[in-house]
């Protein structure tokens, strides 16, 4: 009896030591967190300064004998000779600014991984599932593309189902082209990699554009429904699916027909118990705030691609500042979010984000073309770094579906965007 009480009091003693190593580490974690954030603070007010010694300088070389001191500070430590020595301060800026970002989020990364928060969040990548496509047909190397989700610290994986009218003079009739043995077939072939399942429903003509906007209205809303109803329950039944988006960009309908929304939604619950249920509005119309059932919903959802501005490579911190801004008289969408969110006591779920890697691509990131000819991947790169840092870390967020990794435009595996996530969820977290 001696000997098992002292293993198990040097057992114990090892547990509390364990213990408080833990204590140790996320206090150091939260004290680096506090560090960052008032290092970033100091870092924008360093920006008007920044600029304000750039010009003075260029003003006194500009109007005098330039000295071999003047001469040697163009030269950064990297070995780059600028024009002036206000630029080379400019320049040097920008690195540290860069750096304290890239600290910033890291250590952030780093607390919520301490935390456990990160499990928390939903990070979804969304792909095309219609005519009965399968990842193989989406993606030339399957393996590799769930692998890098994996690695890139992604929770879910984001089928977006393409409804199809059957009669476009009344809108009245939904239907599908996939059979729902590839649909199982494909979930559980994502599930085997460890994913889990949100199912996105896309009402929309052949174009592939909502259906439900400008004068459609179903001329029969029960008959409507009920075919909708269908094709969402026939579609999720017997599948593990935890997520379930009802409509997209379809405000005609869902800003009407509570009840039928209500039985819609009854429907779907009684089908398949478990599963959380929202809706994905545009958040440059007012379809958020007007859809009729936000309050039988588990998230508000939300389709956002904030503009900032058309410079060719906007920087992370003009693009963190536009997203707390009405631009071009938007909607102050996060703060929206965070609106709809206290106003319903639910959390908010981004339904759609994403944006391609052209410059100037900032001043419209919902465009399906680029908006320039030059490809750039540090545009994605940077609306992604400040994007999810805005969004993500809020309380009221419980995550985000990014677009798209089927379409060759909107895809950031490869590119810089997944450097962007990546550093965001702490590095590599497999």
């Amino acid at each position: 009896m001696p000997i098992i009480r002292n293993i198990k009091n040097e057992v114990g003693a090892e547990v509390r030591q364990r213990l408080n190593d833990i204590t140790d580490i996320k206090a150091e974690s939260s004290q680096a967190v506090k560090v960052s954030e008032e290092a970033n603070i100091k870092s924008q007010a360093a920006d008007g300064r920044s600029e304000y010694q750039k010009e003075r300088l260029d003003m006194l070389i500009a109007n005098g004998e330039q000295p071999s001191e003047v001469v040697d500070l163009r030269k950064d430590t990297d070995g780059v000779e600028h024009a002036t020595a206000g630029e080379r301060v400019a320049s040097d800026y920008t690195k540290v600014s860069s750096q304290l970002t890239n600290t910033d989020q890291k250590v952030t990364g780093l607390n919520r991984m301490l935390n456990g928060s990160d499990n928390k969040k939903i990070m979804s990548a969304s792909f095309y599932f219609w005519n009965n496509l399968t990842i193989n047909d989406n993606v030339l190397n399957k393996t590799y593309t769930l692998d890098r989700l994996k690695e890139l610290g992604f929770t879910h994986i984001t089928l977006c189902i393409l409804l199809q009218c059957r009669d476009t003079s009344t809108f009245n009739s939904w239907g599908y082209d996939y059979t729902l043995d590839k649909f199982k077939e494909m979930v559980r072939f994502i599930q085997d990699y460890g994913f889990k399942i949100i199912v996105k429903f896309h009402p929309n003509d052949s174009g592939g554009n909502s259906i439900y906007k400008n004068n459609n209205f179903p001329s029969d809303p029960t008959a409507m429904f009920s075919t909708l109803q269908k094709c969402i329950v026939d579609t999720i039944k017997g599948n593990d699916v935890e997520i379930v988006c009802l409509a997209n960009e379809s405000p005609n309908i869902t800003e009407n027909y509570r009840d039928q929304w209500f039985q819609l939604i009854n429907a779907v619950r009684t089908s398949n118990p478990e599963i959380k249920v929202t809706n994905s509005p545009t958040f440059w119309d007012v379809e958020h705030d007007t859809c009729v059932f936000w309050d039988l919903c588990d998230y508000i959802g939300g389709n956002i691609y904030p503009k900032s501005t058309d410079e060719p490579v906007a920087s992370i911190n003009t693009i963190t500042k536009s997203m707390y801004q009405s631009f071009d008289n938007q909607y102050h969408y996060f703060f929206k979010f965070l609106e709809l969110s206290k106003k319903y006591n639910k959390p908010y779920l981004i339904t759609e984000v994403g944006i391609l890697p052209y410059e100037s691509q900032t001043f419209d990131p919902a465009s399906w073309s680029p908006l320039s000819n030059v490809y750039n991947e540090d545009v994605q790169y940077n609306f992604y770094k400040s994007f999810l840092n805005t969004y993500m870390n809020a309380d009221s967020c419980a995550g985000i579906l990014i677009w798209s990794v089927t379409d060759p435009n909107f895809n950031f595996i490869g590119r810089k965007g997944e450097t962007a996530i990546e550093e965001f969820n702490g590095g590599n977290t497999v």
